[in-house]
C-alpha cells in the first residue's frame, strides 16, 4: 500500500522507475544487460545533450532540475575540443549580452582549495555526483568562481551565489565562464 502511495505522487514514480530498472539491469546476466541496458535504460529522459553512458542515465534522472533561465542561456552553447583538457567556446549574443554583468545564480559547489573556507571554486549545475570533471556533463555546466571573502564548503548543498561574470575567451583550459567577487546570498 505504501509502494503504491510513492507511485502515485509524480517526484517519486521516476525514483521508483529509476531503481526497479537499476535492479533489473544488475540482476540480468551479462548477456541481458546489453538488451536491458538499450530498452529500459535509453528510455530514462536526461537533461543534457553531452555524451553519457547508459549507467549515467539513472543518476541524471534523481537530479532535480534547476529552474533558472541563465543556466539555460549558459548551457546553450556550442564548443570545440582543443587538446586534451580545452574547449574552445562559441559565445553567442545571448552570451555576450551577460559579458560583465552582475548575476544571480543557483549551483553546487565544487571545491578547488584544500580549506573549508573557498575563495576559489567550481559552482555546477550538477551535483558532485555527476558533475564535469566526473566525465558525463559539458564544461557548459560549470562555472569558476573567485570569492574574496571566500564561501564555506558544503558539498551537495544548492547554493546561491552573486558577483559579475565574465566570458572567458583566452584560456580553452579554464572554464567558459567565470564569476569575479562572487559572494553568497542568504
Amino acid at each position: 500500500m505504501f509502494l503504491g502511495y510513492l507511485c502515485s505522487m509524480k517526484a517519486y514514480k521516476k525514483v521508483f522507475y529509476c531503481l526497479v530498472v537499476g535492479v533489473l539491469y544488475l540482476a540480468c546476466t551479462s548477456e541481458k544487460r546489453e538488451r536491458v541496458g538499450k530498452v529500459y535504460l535509453d528510455s530514462i529522459p536526461t537533461r543534457i545533450d553531452t555524451a553519457y553512458s547508459a549507467q549515467d542515465s539513472i543518476n541524471y534522472a534523481l537530479i532535480p532540475p534547476i529552474k533558472s533561465g541563465l543556466w539555460d542561456t549558459l548551457r546553450d552553447i556550442k564548443y570545440d575540443k582543443e587538446g586534451i583538457y580545452g574547449h574552445t567556446p562559441h559565445f553567442t549574443a545571448k552570451h555576450q549580452h551577460l559579458h560583465g554583468r552582475q548575476v544571480k545564480i543557483q549551483g553546487y559547489m565544487h571545491a578547488l582549495e584544500s580549506t573549508a573556507l573557498q575563495k576559489w571554486f567550481m559552482l555546477s549545475y550538477f551535483p558532485s555526483s555527476a558533475c564535469f570533471f566526473c566525465g558525463a556533463a559539458g564544461p557548459e555546466t560549470a562555472i569558476e568562481v573567485k570569492s574574496p571573502k571566500g564561501v564555506i564548503f558544503k558539498r551537495d548543498k544548492l547554493l546561491t551565489i552573486q558577483g559579475k561574470l565574465y566570458l572567458n575567451r583566452e584560456e580553452p583550459e579554464r572554464l567558459f565562464y567565470i564569476i569575479e567577487e562572487g559572494e553568497l546570498v542568504r
